[in-house]
């Protein structure tokens, strides 16, 4: 047998953090993507595994927050990711850089537009459909937050659907209906249903 070679088992981890995310379960995410992937001529990849850690980070001080406990700590080479001089070389590693920012928001318990209308631009300029889409939903829950967010928010939600089924992006999906759903905001494509399974809800 062939030594497992690093970068594989780092993507394998990166999936199998991002379904957990999905599932609502950010601690277990966390340990696929820590520690961190360690020096590596792969900067993408050790980015693309910082913004998975950044926003199982938030999510876990979301739930914090909503059961009356302490946020957990930000460990600081997230910040150095964001600020470091790495991220401004490469579209993909200032989108990157530009989502953990926007996660770093979210930690802080923060709903603001700004960082994931960047995010949502440098996800556009690196020509990424999915990382965009992840921001357009991230976007659309902080205007929410705002007394005249709606319309735009509504906007957002509609092209994430959008992008996210031609991706066949199914927890993209639905997390972007549930949003809308839950803020009764009318949002759905064509034949988004078959995208849906037999599931109706």
């Amino acid at each position: 047998h062939m030594p497992q070679q690093p970068m594989p088992r780092a993507i394998v981890g990166r999936a199998r953090a991002e379904a957990a995310l999905w599932a609502g379960k950010p601690a277990a995410a966390l340990a696929q993507v820590e520690p961190a992937d360690g020096p590596t001529s792969d900067a993408i990849g050790r980015m693309a595994s910082q913004s998975l850690r950044a926003r199982a980070i938030a999510d876990l001080s979301d739930l914090a927050r909503q059961h009356g406990r302490e946020p957990p700590a930000l460990p600081p080479d997230l910040q150095a990711d964001v600020s470091g001089p790495s991220s401004k070389e490469h579209p993909r590693l200032r989108a990157f850089a530009a989502t953990i920012a926007g996660e770093m928001s979210r930690h802080r318990g923060e709903r603001v537009a700004a960082p994931w209308h960047h995010a949502l631009m440098s996800w556009e300029a690196a020509a990424d459909p999915y990382g965009a889409a992840y921001s357009r939903l991230r976007l659309a829950h902080a205007l929410l937050g705002q007394r005249t967010g709606r319309r735009e928010a509504g906007t957002h939600l509609q092209e994430a659907v959008r992008a996210a089924a031609l991706l066949d992006a199914r927890p993209l999906i639905g997390a972007a209906t549930d949003l809308a759903t839950a803020a009764r905001l009318p949002v759905g494509v064509a034949g988004l249903t078959e995208f849906q399974g037999t599931d109706p809800g």
